[in-house]
């Protein structure tokens, strides 16, 4: 018998509750289920932050971008010399990951226009070009197949990277474009998933 329910998410939840987490946790040193999925979860965060205006180049003494520089300091010492955000493993959150990483430090790179920022991001592009897969998509692997949820991921990169000014091949966009042709049916009303 329970004396008392627990409770998971503050009620209210507010944005100082989202903040208090990540600066008492390094998250980036926990895993969930592997640290593929924490990468993943630290660029969906900063895709958050990033979207209200918060880069690590913004006032020094906001506590925001104090989380937002330690978050990007972690992610970008683990990005690979290949551009990858993933270090090894079969996990079917690899390209995920990429795609969601990815889409934050172009974002990152287009609104600070940082020059240190801009090498990681054509390295994540270009990894990305680099593991398209023949069908024109991506799946969960590296270039092993296609879907529609992770070429979306990637679609939203490339188009991340192309307004910040970075080189996406045109033979990658058409890739995408034959791929989501050989999925779709009523003259691209409908999609299937393959």
């Amino acid at each position: 018998n329970m004396s008392f329910v627990p409770v998971f998410i503050p009620n209210p939840p507010t944005l100082n509750n989202f903040i208090e987490v990540f600066e008492r946790n390094d998250f980036l040193t926990y895993t969930i289920n592997s640290v593929i999925v924490s990468f993943g979860a630290t660029g969906l965060a900063l895709l958050a932050f990033q979207g209200a205006g918060y880069t690590p180049a913004g006032d020094p003494q906001h506590d925001f971008t104090k989380v937002t520089a330690r978050a990007w300091k972690t992610l970008l010492r683990k990005q690979g010399e290949d551009g990858s955000f993933f270090q090894s493993g079969g996990n079917n959150t690899q390209l995920y990951t990429q795609a969601i990483c990815t889409i934050a430090v172009c974002e990152l790179y287009g609104m600070t226009q940082d020059s240190r920022y801009r090498e990681p991001a054509q390295r994540a592009i270009d990894y990305c070009v680099r593991v398209q897969s023949r069908e024109g998509g991506w799946r969960y692997n590296p270039g092993a197949g296609s879907d529609l949820s992770v070429t979306g991921w990637f679609a939203m990169a490339l188009q991340s990277a192309r307004m910040a000014g970075l080189e996406v091949p045109s033979p990658t966009l058409a890739g995408i474009s034959r791929y989501l042709d050989s999925v779709s049916s009523q003259g691209g009303i409908a999609y299937s998933y393959q």
